[in-house]
């Protein structure tokens, strides 16, 4: 509350309705003189009564709890107080019977501020009434305040009594709201429906039974049973009644024990469907048979199948005694196998074909020896045909309008062969094969199968002259990988763009698929004049990542396809230059510089299986591979074979020099231990390392082997007493083997073989140990003329393919017998077993 201080105007009791006017505390206009507050004391006095005035005192008190000021009479004192002291009313001299405290004249028989006496104020909601603090109306004291004990639950009917939780105060007792009339436990509970306590307290219900109006029952249908409440409707062991209990299979349905399906019956002690149980099949004990089923109550035989009247049920989809029908037999014809699938249908027996495409007379064709269809219908051997395989087979390629030069070849890993050769005007290389050169030469590689078949062939030609000269393969399937290398005179296409370097020798490397499609070519060239074929002689695919690396001569500086610059000197040069398996240049191009007025010529080139690079090359003077100056013997050629890293850095280097002539043109690097085996031709005396060899005719032929680090392991010669021996190729048989592909004249022994060629040149074969280099037999390709070898291949498991050229007679291999030539020679190709 204000002081009485802080407010001026008109003090207005409502009870009354009467208004005073208060003076201003400063004394100003609206003091109404010294009777102003005793006036206003006298109004409420008088106006209001005794009695109201202790109920309006009360009133006071009892909202002082509320919020209401219950200094509001000290307030009225401190306005009068307030006044000037001229207006003070006589402090010895109260009027009607009031008492003067402090500064104010009150009631002390109603002043619940100064009840009975100054200062003792009424507290706890107490009123004063004729100077006594008591408790208004029906307001009992408890604990020092007044309360109603008809409604506090925590004095209910009397001081500190307290009703439980949950529990109401209503006329002074503790009582439970509607619809929880009984106090159970100390809780209110309703004794008609707590399972609990139903009925009356304590009495609580058996499990499964509810409170219904204050009596335990079972709920719904069930029944009560043996101390449980169950249904009867579906409780085996109380099936309609209690104690009434079901026997399985049967179970309790609707209060009766029968089988659960409407459709089942008990049959043998189970409940079955008649309808399908092939047991019982309609009625009890009725069981199909002959794969029939039970279909509706009836015997029958399951779609596919039909019954023909006979004990089991038969599928005219695939029974050829009754194939669409009943009784419909499917009779084969000859070398067939009769099946039925919804009709007859007939196969070919194995090692048979039906090549005339009439099945009325069967399968015709005994696919085991027929040459014209061996393995295969349609599939021409040119050899023998036994067992369906062409195993030994040779094949002619007629070059009587032009000239054919074969080079290489090679094998992939499904056995298909793979040549490269340069030729002449017109060739033909298989029946209906023609290839032409546009130029003085064309190059060309061709694919056929292992057994000769013709598959594809890829010319490369321009109007002046192309020559292919190296091949290599390696992968199987769609993985196959086909590289060449060459040399051309001019811009040429290879499969792919247009390639093009400056000068007047360009060498060339392509790859293909094993389908004949280009993957990639690359071209550079030299402003030097080397033999036109050493541009590009060898050539070589990694078994590590696919790079493809050549070898390759030239003569001062080389221009294109990833190459360094030279130093232009008065010799002819070699180097390896290699590219990624998409064609991108390396830089690893590696130069072997010779001297003035000294070649190193390249002839073979291939990897071992730790990626390292290995070639044999003849030196003709001087060379410095990066371990030093090497060189020939006076002025002879000789046997350069060393072996280098993927970066270009030397391994090793061997010089093989004698008093003669030598020439290295076959290779085989072992992609295991790293051996490296070369072979060639030799005059005189040669050193293979600390291994002599002596020629014994004008040249001999000879294969030596070098360990990885370059110790030379063994030298073997191949030669008679006559001319010149020739050796072109290298190849490790299918039980580990070494064969050479050469050609001599004369006597020859070697190992457990004596052999004879007469008055020609004839080509041979001989196995050599590969570990030792000990000979072990040899066989010669017999006919009547002259014959030159040039590569050979393993194509297929136990068979060796060979690639050369002969004239001036037949030339047989084996089985396999081709004709004279028409003109002076023809190229051939053929398949031979490796035992020789």
């Amino acid at each position: 509350m204000r002081s009485m201080r802080a407010w001026v105007g008109l003090c207005c009791v409502v009870a009354t309705g009467g208004c005073v006017n208060i003076p201003r505390a400063d004394g100003g206009a609206d003091a109404s003189g010294d009777g102003a507050a005793e006036a206003m004391v006298d109004t409420v006095s008088t106006d209001v009564g005794p009695e109201a005035s202790m109920d309006a005192e009360a009133s006071v008190a009892m909202d002082a709890e509320a919020g209401v000021d219950m200094d509001a009479e000290a307030s009225v004192e401190a306005a009068v107080d307030a006044a000037p002291d001229a207006d003070a009313p006589d402090a010895r001299a109260c009027d009607g019977g009031q008492t003067l405290c402090g500064a104010s004249c009150v009631d002390t028989q109603s002043s619940a501020l100064h009840c009975g006496a100054c200062g003792n104020a009424c507290s706890g909601g107490r009123v004063c009434a004729s100077g006594m603090c008591q408790c208004p109306g029906a307001a009992v004291e408890c604990g020092g305040a007044c309360t109603m004990t008809s409604s506090d639950r925590n004095n209910c009917g009397a001081c500190g009594t307290v009703c439980p939780a949950g529990i109401d105060c209503a006329g002074g007792t503790c009582s439970c709201p509607m619809g929880a009339t009984t106090v159970c436990a100390g809780a209110c509970t309703d004794t008609q429906t707590s399972a609990f306590h139903c009925g009356a307290c304590g009495n609580a219900c058996p499990m499964g039974q509810s409170c219904v109006a204050g009596r335990c029952e079972c709920a719904g249908a069930q029944r009560l049973c043996g101390g449980a409440c169950v249904d009867t409707q579906t409780n085996n062991s109380h099936c309609g009644a209690c104690g009434t209990a079901c026997t399985a299979p049967e179970r309790c349905v609707a209060g009766a024990c029968r089988c659960a399906a409407a459709t089942e019956t008990l049959c043998s002690g189970a409940c079955v469907d008649t309808q399908t149980s092939a047991a019982h099949c309609g009625r009890c004990g009725n069981a199909c048979g002959g794969g029939r089923t039970c279909q509706a109550g009836t015997c029958a035989c399951p779609f596919p199948r039909s019954d023909c009247g006979g004990a089991t049920c038969l599928d005219l989809t695939s029974d050829v005694n009754n194939c669409g029908a009943c009784g419909t037999v499917c009779t084969p014809p000859a070398n067939t196998v009769a099946a039925c699938n919804g009709g007859c249908t007939f196969t070919c027996r194995a090692g048979f074909g039906n090549c005339d495409g009439n099945m009325a007379n069967g399968c015709e064709v005994d696919l085991s020896s027929a040459r014209n269809n061996c393995g295969a219908c349609g599939t021409f051997c040119d050899g023998t045909c036994t067992g369906g395989s062409c195993g030994e087979w040779a094949r002619a390629m007629d070059e009587s309008n032009g000239g054919l030069w074969p080079r290489a070849m090679a094998s992939d890993g499904d056995g298909n062969l793979y040549i490269a050769a340069t030729f002449a005007n017109r060739i033909t290389i298989a029946a209906g094969q023609t290839l032409t050169a546009v130029g003085s030469s064309g190059g060309f590689v061709a694919s056929f199968t292992s057994a000769g078949t013709f598959r594809w062939a890829r010319v490369i030609d321009t109007p002046m002259s192309d020559y292919v000269q190296s091949i290599a393969v390696r992968g199987s399937g769609a993985a196959t990988v086909v590289a060449i290398a060459g040399a051309t005179q001019t811009d040429v296409s290879l499969g792919g763009a247009v390639l093009s370097a400056p000068g007047s020798y360009r060498a060339f490397v392509a790859t293909y698929r094993a389908d004949g499609s280009h993957v990639w070519s690359q071209m550079w060239s030299s402003d030097g004049a080397p033999a036109l074929p050493d541009l590009a002689r060898g050539v070589a695919i990694s078994p590590l990542n696919g790079d493809v690396a050549v070898t390759a001569g030239f003569s001062r500086v080389i221009t294109g396809a990833g190459w360094g610059t030279s130093a232009p000197v008065a010799a002819r040069n070699m180097a390896i230059v290699r590219f990624d398996r998409a064609g991108a240049p390396l830089a690893t191009t590696r130069v072997f510089s010779a001297s003035s007025g000294s070649a190193l010529l390249p002839r073979a080139v291939g990897y071992n299986g730790g990626g390292d690079l290995c070639v044999a090359a003849m030196l003709s003077g001087q060379v410095d591979d990066g371990g030093g100056v090497s060189g020939t013997v006076g002025s002879v050629d000789d046997i350069f074979t060393g072996c280098y890293t993927s970066a270009g850095a030397r391994r090793w280097s061997f010089t093989s020099s004698a008093g003669g002539t030598q020439n290295p043109t076959a290779m085989y690097v072992d992609e295991v231990n790293g051996n490296v085996t070369i072979g060639g031709a030799f005059h005189g005396t040669t050193d293979f390392g600390g291994m002599m060899l002596v020629a014994s005719g004008t040249d001999d032929a000879f294969v030596a082997q070098y360990s990885l680090t370059g110790a030379t392991r063994w030298a073997q010669r191949i030669g008679t007493n006559n001319a010149s021996e020739q050796l072109s190729g290298l190849v490790v048989g299918s039980s580990g083997e070494l064969f050479a592909f050469g050609a001599l004249q004369g006597v020859f022994t070697f190992g457990s073989s004596s052999l004879t060629t007469g008055f020609s040149r004839q080509n041979f074969l001989a196995a050599i140990n590969l570990g030792s280099g000990a000979a072990i037999r040899a066989a010669l390709l017999a006919g009547g003329g002259t014959q030159y070898s040039n590569a050979l291949s393993r194509c297929g498991a136990g068979f060796l393919c060979m690639l050369g050229t002969y004239g001036g007679g037949t030339l047989s291999l084996r089985s396999a017998t081709l004709p004279m030539p028409p003109a002076s020679y023809d190229a051939f190709m053929g398949r031979i077993s490796e035992s020789l």
